[in-house]
């Protein structure tokens, strides 16, 4: 985030000296970062792509033919990806 933004955001902030809520710790956890779609892959064994690369997926995807992933889709997808991680 640009400094410009950052100070923009800071000054929307408003500072209390109590919230105006409760937190009730036992209802409320922090969330398991395993069940998380992205880790499931790598961290749970019951899940159907457990283990699986997205590069090897891909591949096959492109050799079985099937619609919406040809090479051009993969090529697309890629770009979107790089815009928005920038």
């Amino acid at each position: 985030m640009g400094e410009r933004r950052r100070r923009r955001v800071n000054l929307m902030v408003r500072r209390v000296e109590r919230p105006s809520y409760t937190v009730d710790a036992a209802r409320l956890r922090r969330y398991d970062q395993r069940k998380l779609i992205f880790n499931r892959v790598s961290m749970d064994p019951l899940f159907r792509a457990y283990g699986r690369s997205e590069e090897g997926q891909g591949l096959r995807n492109i050799v079985e033919r099937k619609p919406g992933y040809t090479r051009v889709d993969y090529a697309l997808s890629e770009a979107a990806w790089t815009a928005h991680d920038a």
